[in-house]
């Protein structure tokens, strides 16, 4: 996993009718340094070939891939970086002895978002539970599980959560995983945060809003117990959640399509096509792809959006000049396909939400543009971070339900907790 752009809590704590909100401070990596090391790749490819309203709210960093919390955990505390996760179950931090940390012989930097060691917390109890998870991106985790406090917010902490220490990955950064407890990668299941969080009588459902903010912004927030109603425009939508081999397990509901509407556009000898024929100059075109209800996975820990390679092709096929790029595994598209007044409108069911077609189109650092609407690799159907930073999207554990609408950006909070 590799980040450009990293926010961090700074120690102001404010409280709104009995729910919690953390100030931000934002730091940048150089972008230069990212574009860096894609054209040295592409260089050596060429050369070789709770409270009273009954909520919890944490706001979440925008890393422009990933979202993060910041915890401090054990006693006395440690502060680690987490990345939060709507596809996973659990909660993991990487040990101090992780096998693969450069501190131990190995090239991993596990000091960039710090990590745990258990030896100097003096309430920490280990349930000798082994823990191993694995991700579609290859990635791995194991380690052992245990217990200890962790604190949220300088007024906010919970006693005995379980998480699990790792002491063998590649990775980084730890996951902060609050998907569905049968997800859990332990034999037996426990309460992970969401369910603590109702056990220990912060909140009072299995429930979670989520809002990550515009593409520009480096903010956003998840509201555990509760509706924010100022983040979003219209009513809530509710969408039963699909059911994995007769369990509820995924946070995955029925896609029946996805329309794109291109209004703005400036046509040449390479312009956008309908079916077979091409036409230049200025104007409006628009194209679909049928998704058959499939079920989706609304995944905060996924930067991009994955269909099947059909239904790509189904979208790109409409831009002209478009074509796979082996090296970085995404189609080459247009670049005016991420023109201002372009967008995507993903449909469930009779309603659809917009999003800029701008989420879908990044630059290529060696000319032109890549859309991120990916290829799956396995056939699962994932809408990640770029699908829903246009949406409210609230998660309902308990009576297994995703509720969407349109994201409104602003500044202003309107929350009612969940009951």
């Amino acid at each position: 996993m590799n980040f450009l752009l990293l926010l961090t809590f700074i120690p102001l704590v404010f409280t709104y009718d009995g729910f919690l909100s953390l100030s931000l401070n934002k730091f940048q990596d150089p972008v230069e340094e990212l574009i860096k090391n894609f054209t040295d790749l592409f260089d050596a490819q060429q050369k070789t070939v709770g409270d009273e309203t009954g909520s919890f709210q944490v706001e979440l960093s925008n890393a422009r891939t990933y979202y993060f919390i910041d915890l401090k955990v054990g006693n006395p505390q440690q502060s680690i970086r987490t990345m939060i996760d709507t596809g996973s179950a659990d909660l993991w931090f990487i040990g101090k002895d992780n096998l693969q940390c450069a501190s131990n012989g190995g090239t991993v930097d596990c000091q960039l978002y710090g990590t745990f060691d258990e030896s100097k917390s003096s309430t920490w109890q280990t349930n000798n539970t082994a823990f191993e998870i694995g991700y579609l991106d290859g990635s791995e985790a194991t380690g052992i599980m245990g217990k200890d406090g962790i604190e949220f917010a300088e007024n906010f902490a919970l006693d005995n959560a379980e998480f699990a220490v790792v002491k063998n990955t590649t990775e980084n950064i730890g996951v902060f995983g609050i998907g569905y407890s049968k997800l859990e990668s332990t034999n037996a299941t426990y309460s992970n945060i969401p369910k603590l969080l109702k056990d220990q009588g912060v909140i009072s459902k299995v429930a979670y809003s989520i809002y990550l903010n515009s593409k520009n912004s480096t903010q956003g927030y998840i509201l555990f117990g509760g509706i924010d109603y100022a983040k979003f425009d219209g009513e809530l939508t509710d969408y039963d959640i699909v059911p994995f081999s007769g369990q509820y397990l995924y946070s995955q509901i029925a896609l029946s399509h996805i329309s794109f509407s291109c209004n703005n556009y400036t046509g040449s000898n390479n312009g956008p096509r309908v079916g077979a024929v091409a036409y230049n100059g200025t104007g409006s075109f628009n194209g679909a792809v049928d998704i058959k209800n499939q079920p989706a996975l609304l995944d905060t820990g996924t930067t991009y959006t994955y269909l099947l390679q059909k239904q790509v092709e189904s979208l790109v096929k409409n831009f002209g000049n478009s074509s796979y790029n082996q090296l970085f595994g995404m189609y080459n598209v247009p670049c005016y396909i991420g023109n201002p007044g372009n967008y995507f409108t993903f449909n469930f069911g009779q309603q659809g939400y917009q999003v800029d077609a701008s989420e879908f189109v990044i630059n290529n650092p060696v000319g032109g543009c890549l859309f991120t609407i990916l290829n799956s690799v396995d056939g699962s159907l994932i809408l990640g971070d770029n699908f829903l930073r246009s949406v409210y999207a609230l998660f309902d554990l308990e009576d297994n339900k995703i509720s969407l609408a349109q994201a409104n950006y602003n500044d202003n909070h309107q929350v009612v907790p969940i009951y």
